[in-house]
């Protein structure tokens, strides 16, 4: 069972099929090396029309959301640092682990290049940040 939702240019998926606690050891979050998504060591530049940031829980209930954030850190004159460039929000259906990834696609104008941050959210609880780098 797959849960999508769209929100400013960010979109979110969740997977709770065959996803248990003893499938998901913490709760967790990192760029995916996964399929047609670009590797993890991949360079995301100013070009770069998606990536991707996985996560996973492995204590949910029904009801909660998982949001994922998307912050400018530093990116010039293009934003102010601490600036949320786009987020998305995930309604949980089913209790136990989970695992999903937020897309983050490029903006009209192509993505500022600096530093970046992606915040995961069970409800509103922080559970991991990433950093993106994009050149």
């Amino acid at each position: 069972m797959a849960l999508v939702a769209m929100l400013s240019g960010c979109e979110g998926s969740v997977e709770v099929g065959g996803v248990g606690p003893a499938a998901v050891a913490g709760p967790t979050l990192a760029r995916l090396p996964d399929g047609e998504m670009p590797a993890a060591a991949d360079p995301i530049t100013v070009t770069t029309p998606v990536f991707y940031v996985a996560w996973k829980h492995p204590d949910l209930a029904v009801g909660d959301t998982i949001r994922g954030r998307l912050v400018a850190v530093d990116v010039g004159e293009a934003a102010p640092a601490g600036t949320e460039v786009s987020q998305a929000a995930l309604p949980i259906g089913v209790a136990g682990g989970a695992a999903g990834a937020f897309n983050f696609s490029m903006p009209t104008a192509g993505w500022p290049p600096g530093s970046y941050r992606v915040e995961a959210f069970r409800n509103d609880t922080p559970f991991g940040t990433v950093d993106i780098r994009i050149q």
